[in-house]
Order: structure tokens, then sequence, then C-alpha cells
């Protein structure tokens, strides 16, 4: 098995990222953080145990209802229609023989579920190679990094880590954007909780092996150098396609190549210039006070008025 694992905290294009790589013969699902970190630190049976439920109730969820899910950002992914992912009646028996098998590993649980979940996909035909797969992971720097980065090792054999970064304001920008479009919007954010949030991921990832990639590479006019990065980490030659006439996988959402590599969310377009150079002053003292957080606040109400406002007029 060889396994691609993306390793990013909040918005850093991610599911982008994957969408080139899944060109390269890889699995790409829309599944994330069903407890497999946690049971590769802990290994114990409940952990194993709970992983195969977890995966179990996906793609019944997925099989039962339509859903919205993925596209190039929050707004993209609100304002398209819901829509099935999958189809599981043509793997209902698969299923029920994978709920019914005494599994004793993650990689075992890991293969034959991404296989089925394959196998029933409706909005997209995967030409995946067996045994080769992209793992959305999240939390890992919640772990210890270094251990954690070794048992994947030790239970997948070929594994590559890919490590993505982003600059803290410009990342800041677009959590608050995926805040503007949730219910609790006005709920109370403190700015010291995003900096230690990402400076934690910073800290830990940096030690991390593997390929570091930077936010900004992915994206147009950087994306066919990263592609041949790609390959070249990979060991896979690169695909002989038409990479302009492709559509790419933003988890679940199908886009072309121009909706998918040309930034969706350019600077200022959710927070105000104040707003972003206030964000940037305070990463750089490297302190962040309660001052600093009420500010921030005050600043982010106005900011998102200003955005709800505007979004009632264009609607």
């Amino acid at each position: 098995m060889k396994i691609v694992v993306i390793n990013s905290t909040g918005p850093m294009g991610a599911s982008v990222l994957g969408s080139l790589i899944e060109k390269f013969g890889y699995l790409v699902l829309p599944i994330r953080n069903k407890g497999m970190n946690k049971y590769l630190i802990s290994r114990r049976k409940k952990e194993l145990d709970e992983f195969k439920e977890n995966l179990v109730k996906v793609i019944k969820r997925h099989g039962d209802h339509m859903i919205k899910s993925g596209g190039v950002n929050m707004i993209d992914r609100d304002s398209s229609p819901p829509y099935m992912i999958l189809n599981k009646k043509p793997v209902e028996d698969d299923l029920a023989l994978f709920e019914k098998k005494e599994h004793t590993t993650v990689s075992q649980i890991y293969e034959e579920f991404r296989e089925i979940y394959a196998k029933s996909l409706i909005y997209k035909k995967s030409y995946h190679d067996k045994g080769k797969h992209v793992e959305y992971t999240t939390y890992f720097d919640t772990y210890d990094t270094e251990k954690l980065s070794e048992v994947y090792k030790q239970e997948f054999g070929d594994v590559l880590f890919i490590h993505l970064h982003r600059d803290f304001t410009d990342w800041v920008e677009s959590i608050v954007s995926q805040r503007f479009s949730k219910p609790d919007k006005f709920k109370l954010i403190l700015l010291h909780g995003f900096y230690n949030r990402f400076i934690n991921y910073e800290k830990k990832s940096r030690r991390c092996p593997g390929m570091h990639v930077n936010f900004t590479s992915i994206f147009e006019p950087n994306t066919s150098k990263l592609i041949g990065d790609l390959s070249k980490t990979l060991g896979d030659d690169k695909p002989r396609v038409n990479w302009k006439k492709e559509q790419y996988d933003l988890y679940g959402r199908l886009r072309d190549y121009d909706t998918t590599f040309n930034i969706a969310d350019t600077p200022g377009k959710y927070l105000s210039a104040m707003t972003l150079s206030f964000v940037d002053y305070c990463s750089k003292k490297k302190k962040i006070t309660r001052l600093d957080d009420i500010l921030f606040f005050a600043m982010y109400l106005f900011d998102l008025v200003v955005f709800l406002i505007k979004k009632k007029k264009t609607s």
C-alpha cells in the first residue's frame, strides 16, 4: 500500500493538492478525521472498532442523504445545490461482509473500506491504482507527531507526508470566511486562540519528515512547477493528461482547472484592510493580549455586518 498523508490545520488548500495527486493514480475520497490517528497512537481495540464504526456511518450517511460538500470555499459549497455522493445499493453485500469481518489491523479496515466506498461513487469515476491512497489527516499536531509519523510507516509501509503551510493573516481571513456562513457567526472568537493553534501546528509540522508545501505554490502561476515536484517526490511519472481540461475533486465537488487553481479568496474579500493590518501587527509582535482579542472581535463584527449587507443586496 502507498499512502500520501496531507497534513494541514484549517483552510490550507489540502483538497486542491489532493485533487492534483489523484491524477497520479491515487484514490481521493471526501472523508477525513474518523479516528485513525487516535488508534495508531493508542493501539487499543476499542479505538480500532470505533474507527471501523465511524467509516460505516459515513458510507450510510452519504448513501442515504443528499449533501453539500466541497468546492473552492464555503460560499461555493453553500451556494451549490445538494447532491448524492454515492449509491450504496450496489455495495450493500460488500458492506455487510465488511461489518461482520473480524479485522485486526487498521490498514485492513482502511484498504477494504475505501475500495467499497470507491465502488459506490456516483459523482465521479475513480481511476486509481489499487493500493494507492490520499489521506486527509487533521489534528495531526495534537499528538506526538514524531511517534505518529513512525506508526503510520509501521502500519502502511510506503508513506509520504505532505505538510501544508500558509501565511497567518491570510489563514485567519479564510477561517473567518467559513464562520461568516455558519449559524454561530456572531459567537465570540479570540485572535489569540487562532494564533496559538497556528503556531503549535507550525512548530510541530516543521519538524516532521516529508514534503513541505506553501499554500501559494499550489495555485497559478505555480501549479505546473508543483506537478513536476510531486512527480519527483512521489516517484510516479507525470500523468499524460491535459491538465487544463481535467475535472478536479475538491472534497466531493468537481471543478474545472481555472476554478480550482485560481485562488478564490483574495485578501480583503471578507475582512477590511484595517482588520488585516491589525492581525498582521499582532502576529509580528508574537504576543496577543486580551485587549487585542477585544479589538479583533469588534472589527470582526463590523466586517461581518458589512459582508451580510452586501450579500443581501446581491441575492
